[in-house]
């Protein structure tokens, strides 16, 4: 499988089980709402059709369970080159969809849309969406939804940055957590932990929710869409150039991709045999 067809299985799988119009198997990760948003307007080059649909499901859901805040600390992460593509992407949903997301473009084509999305949130792949919905769009539902996933029945600060907010908002909703004594607070060293402590509560009053932990998306994403840019990019130039300029766009996101434990070793693999071996198979739904 090509890094071009493992993003648009991801992609169709993800927005068909939030409601798009569509027919995909149902992931087996949460869907990451903003790290979805982030990555969409590069569907428009890899399939406009799928692209128009999520454009659709946007305009007409978005502003519900989008945390503006959060999407800008996604985009953060994405090369300065796909900051043009989301301009555009935004420009329509805005002008469409009265949302107020962060982008330059003033104006925005004419948009395709069918209104044939739904909005679901039953299926376990929204349990991000459910968790906004019964506890509001912020660090807080997402903070829980991470705990509720971990394998590990606690977390502190550092192993949330898959999550793409600051710490100090992660901070504050794990010391409102705290406070509120749905989280038990201990120290362990130096290092603050938080643990869940009413974890069968929460899952009876989230549902349906899977079994693995909530995955980075927005890290993966962001190096995929880079890596598909450079792919197009170098795709006339010589195997030199192409395995330079790919070995360049995997260093360049390296720092992001250590924080949250999925930086590739290489080992002297070429960076093409290395897209295919390591971040394929991340892209799982």
């Amino acid at each position: 499988m090509s890094l071009r067809e493992a993003c648009l299985e991801l992609a169709w799988a993800q927005w068909v089980a939030l409601g798009v119009s569509g027919s995909a198997p149902k992931p087996m990760h949460a869907v990451d709402l903003e790290a979805a948003i982030a990555f969409a307007p590069i569907l428009d080059e890899l399939d406009p059709r799928l692209h128009d649909e999520v454009v659709d499901w946007c305009v007409q859901y978005a502003s519900r369970v989008v945390s503006v805040s959060r999407l800008k600390q996604v985009l953060k992460m994405f090369e300065d080159d796909h900051g043009g593509r989301f301009d555009r992407f935004a420009a329509i949903v805005n002008e469409q969809g009265g949302t107020k997301w962060p982008t330059t473009s003033r104006s925005a084509r004419p948009a395709k849309l069918g209104h044939k999305s739904r909005f679901l949130v039953e299926n376990s792949a929204a349990v991000q969406l459910r968790a906004r919905l019964i506890f509001g769009v912020g660090a807080r539902a997402d903070v829980l939804v991470a705990l509720l996933l971990s394998p590990l029945g606690w977390t502190h600060v550092s192993l949330l940055s898959s999550l793409a907010y600051t710490k100090r908002s992660l901070s504050d909703a794990l010391a409102d957590l705290s406070a509120g004594g749905v989280v038990h607070a201990y120290h362990v060293g130096n290092a603050l932990h938080h643990r869940l402590v009413r974890k069968e509560q929460l899952a009876a009053l989230v549902g349906k929710h899977p079994e693995s932990s909530f995955q980075p998306w927005a890290q993966r994403l962001a190096v995929a869409s880079a890596l598909l840019t450079t792919m197009a990019r170098t795709h006339t130039r010589s195997a030199m150039v192409q395995t330079i300029e790919l070995r360049k766009t995997i260093d360049r996101h390296r720092p992001a991709l250590a924080s949250v434990g999925e930086e590739p070793i290489e080992d002297g693999i070429d960076p093409e045999e290395l897209v295919k071996s390591w971040l394929i198979p991340l892209l799982e739904p």
